[in-house]
């Protein structure tokens, strides 16, 4: 799956909820098979647009840590790729984040450039063990996930955090700077005086 509907986290949610029903006709027609839905969703795993999966016995392997690579080196953001499994029919043993430019001595740049600009994400089954050798979130890059997020010089992906603020904003706001203030954001379609409000009362910005 690759949810990319919409500039917000609502706009996405209804995707997100009709993975219920995917979940559901998985089982009907495929009775005897694990079901696995792996995917860039464009939405963390602790929203409650994923209430509805879970309530089908789904869980997301991955729960910690991030996946988007960001624009410094080292640094990740955003935990919106997954594999959601149902635990009971699985012997799920491990999961992980594959972070491939530090496995392959690549700067961010030159990964997002010419690999993708998402780590994998595995788990294993069983007494499985992976053929490589995966870096698993450390405590340092989970940190950097909660860093203020600054208009003038944080990525894209970090831009989507904020309230109201999607894909297509969110480069909006980066073809739109330098910004002297978060009120200058109503000069971006779609962002009127309440929404940036709801950006400004986030807490997510950079003072």
């Amino acid at each position: 799956m690759h949810i990319v509907y919409g500039d917000s986290r609502d706009d996405r949610t209804p995707e997100i909820r009709q993975l219920e029903e995917i979940w559901d006709w998985m089982r009907e027609v495929y009775p005897d098979t694990p079901r696995i839905i792996a995917g860039d969703y464009n939405l963390a795993p602790d929203h409650p647009a994923w209430q509805p999966l879970r309530e089908k016995g789904a869980e997301p392997a991955i729960t910690a840590g991030a996946t988007t690579l960001s624009q410094t080196d080292g640094e990740y953001a955003n935990l919106y790729d997954n594999l959601w499994f149902d635990e009971e029919v699985l012997d799920v043993t491990g999961a992980s984040i594959v972070r491939f430019p530090d496995l392959l001595g690549m700067s961010h740049e030159e990964a997002r450039d010419i690999v993708s600009d998402h780590a994998s994400v595995y788990i294993t089954l069983g007494d499985a063990e992976p053929e490589f050798v995966s870096v698993a979130p450390s405590q340092d890059s989970t940190a950097n996930t909660r860093d203020c997020i600054d208009l003038n010089s944080s990525s894209a992906s970090r831009l989507d955090e904020l309230p109201n603020i999607g894909p297509a904003r969110a480069h909006d706001i980066i073809d739109g700077r330098d910004w002297g203030a978060v009120d200058e954001l109503v000069e971006i379609d779609g962002i009127g005086p309440a929404r940036m409000q709801e950006i400004r009362d986030s807490g997510q910005l950079c003072q």
